[in-house]
């Protein structure tokens, strides 16, 4: 997807993803990522999406905080869906 630079909305929601390593280096300068409904367990290959503003991680494996700090520092992330998921299970989530 780095072959197109105009676009800018991902939607990937229901398709049993469980990997994001290096996903940065495949979808290019996206906006708004949908990563919804599929069976990530953690956020770790997600700490270079840097042009991302809009991420949408809810109803996958997320367990604990530890799985999804990774994203909480990216620079332009404006929004993060988690809920629902077990990780909001934890004290201190949000």
């Amino acid at each position: 997807m780095t072959g197109l630079p105009h676009l800018r909305n991902i939607d990937l929601s229901h398709n049993n993803i469980k990997d994001t390593e290096s996903l940065h280096t495949k979808i290019g300068q996206i906006l708004t990522l949908d990563l919804s409904y599929n069976n990530i367990r953690n956020l770790h290959g997600m700490s270079k999406l840097y042009s991302v503003t809009n991420l949408d991680v809810s109803n996958n494996k997320l367990r604990t905080l530890a799985d999804v700090t990774t994203v909480t520092s990216l620079p332009c992330i404006e929004k993060l869906t988690v809920s629902p998921n077990k990780v909001n299970n934890e004290v201190d989530y949000r």
